[in-house]
């Protein structure tokens, strides 16, 4: 090694050793280091005086770097176990959920994950198999920028007189951070481990809702601080306001939790156990799930339980003929048992009762429902009539003042006409989107509706006697009902891409999984192969 001419001091004062370069390279390395340390700490000084909010900008674009290489593991995980949860980044305008902070790490991540080429092998093979999903994805997110451009786009947080009083940019910008989720599922599909504990997870922070609605509705002095922590429901104010009038008390956070204490039931233990000892405390604990949601009022808990439930039965071959009439004979006496005793129970679980045929709920229950009803039946005429106007261009998400139809002013129906919301998933898209987006959100679900048959078929022909299974069929069964329920009864088209993008991309990442079962099973050494004749039998030279 080429020595420099420095020595170096020994104990007695004298030079003797000569230092070599690399170590002269090293306390250069300290001393630049040192600076750098310097000049943070008195930047972060100046900021924490005068700019305390420049210094959190700051902070968090110094972290951003850092955490970049872990983008991807971090945008998988975070966004799937927050999805279901009401956390919010407190401080921050616009009060955005825990999960599109998640979310929008995952755009950094694919850019990482395709630049350091960290792909899961099989990349080409999983688009391939759901490139009808990715077709709709690119196709509704183009549709959506070109809504953004001949529309308009403008941040509520931002004035209400920004962009002319165009709002919804957050409908925009919540849609389009979901749509890289099936890409960063595309590159790395987490393992059957992690998708059987992020769905736990992301199902037991549904309890977040319940504090935030408690929050509201019961909140005295320091309570409130809560709410800097939990986003509040989005029917929070209506139900709280009904409740004075009418007395009607809903919690609309019982109704996400329900869904989330079934959906980890169900992945716990399987369907077979409703017919064997196991049913002595199954059955009681899913009434009792299922009753807590009855608190909410919200009649589609009916429908998505009662179809998510019997998908799962039907993929885990649950019926046969003595047990599909043990089934029947629970129903028809739990049928018996509500007619009964229906009027006994908190008015939201009669009004969420009442479409059940026989039901003779409360009056104020009944009429509550039956309004609502009118109302979406009048809003998908109105937004049926109003869809001719928005053919190939729709009027784009959010309130928009020069496409206000003031000619439906008569009634309440104009406010949500307003706001472009119909409570409807394909007339929505048809006017907000128009017919583009509502051919692209299609190719969507349709690629979803593939994925969930290849994952029940795959269950129904083995079975589902491990966790990921079971997760993978309840996922599959939650499909099944919130498509069907987007599609024909209620959905929020201002929504629709967060709703389904992560959800297909869970879909894929089970199919992808059970696929690689499948070649493990086909490849799997045979222990004891029978010769094919006596010559294959004998030892080489008998």
């Amino acid at each position: 090694m080429r020595k420099l001419g420095i020595d170096r001091p020994n104990r007695s004062g004298h030079y003797s050793t000569p230092v070599s370069g690399p170590e002269i390279q090293f306390h250069i390395g300290k001393i630049v280091l040192l600076g750098m340390c310097m000049m943070g700490a008195v930047i972060v000084g100046l900021l924490l005086a005068g700019a305390p909010l420049m210094l959190v900008v700051f902070m968090f674009g110094l972290t951003w770097l850092f955490t970049l290489p872990y983008h991807p593991t971090l945008a998988s995980v975070l966004s799937v176990a927050t999805f279901n949860s009401a956390l919010i980044l407190p401080g921050v305008p616009g009060r955005p959920l825990f999960w599109e902070l998640a979310a929008s790490l995952g755009w950094s991540g694919f850019i990482v994950a395709v630049a350091l080429r960290q792909a899961e092998p099989g990349t080409r093979e999983r688009l391939a198999r759901n490139r009808a999903l990715f077709l709709g994805v690119l196709g509704y997110v183009a549709v959506l920028l070109v809504l953004i451009y001949y529309r308009g786009i403008g941040m509520k947080v931002l004035g209400v007189g920004s962009n002319s009083g165009q709002m919804g940019g957050r409908l925009y910008v919540q849609q389009i951070v979901c749509a890289i989720f099936p890409f960063l599922f595309l590159l790395r599909p987490p393992s059957e481990r992690w998708l059987v504990r992020l769905f736990i997870i992301q199902s037991a922070l549904s309890v977040t809702f319940v504090l935030s609605d408690l929050a509201f509705s019961y909140s005295r002095g320091g309570l409130y601080y809560l709410l800097l922590f939990l986003e509040l429901p989005g029917d929070g104010v209506n139900f709280e306001m009904q409740d004075m009038q009418f007395g009607l008390r809903r919690f609309q956070s019982l109704f996400l939790l329900s869904l989330g204490l079934l959906s980890i039931l169900w992945v716990w233990r399987p369907m077979r156990d409703y017919a064997n000892r196991s049913a002595i405390w199954l059955l009681p604990v899913t009434v009792g799930c299922f009753s807590l949601g009855l608190l909410g009022g919200h009649r589609a808990l009916v429908l998505l339980v009662l179809i998510c439930l019997v998908v799962c039965l039907w993929a885990q071959r649950f019926f046969s003929v003595q047990r599909l009439l043990i089934f029947v004979f629970i129903t028809a006496s739990a049928y018996l048992f509500l007619k009964t005793y229906v009027q006994e129970l908190p008015l939201a679980a009669q009004r969420a009762l009442s479409p059940i045929p026989g039901m003779e709920v409360d009056r104020l229950a009944r009429a509550d429902g039956e309004a609502t009803m009118d109302g979406r039946s009048q809003l998908r005429k109105v937004g049926w009539e109003a869809s001719k106007n928005y053919r190939w261009l729709g009027r784009g998400f959010g309130k928009n003042p020069e496409t206000s139809l003031y000619f439906y002013r008569y009634d309440l129906a104009y406010y949500f006409v307003d706001n472009g919301t119909f409570f409807n998933g394909t007339i929505g898209l048809l006017v907000n989107t128009g017919v583009p987006g509502l051919f692209f959100f299609f190719i969507v679900l349709g690629g979803g509706t593939i994925l969930m048959f290849r994952v029940l078929g795959y269950i129904r022909a083995v079975g589902a006697e491990d966790p990921f299974l079971r997760t993978a069929c309840v996922i599959a069964g939650l499909w099944a009902a919130q498509s069907g329920s987007f599609v024909f009864l209620h959905g929020d088209s201002e929504y629709a891409l967060k709703t389904f993008a992560l959800h297909a991309s869970m879909l894929m990442a089970c199919d992808w999984r059970i696929q690689m079962r499948r070649r493990a099973e086909q490849s799997s050494p045979v222990t004891e192969e029978e010769p094919q004749d006596l010559g294959d039998a004998l030892p080489v030279g008998a």
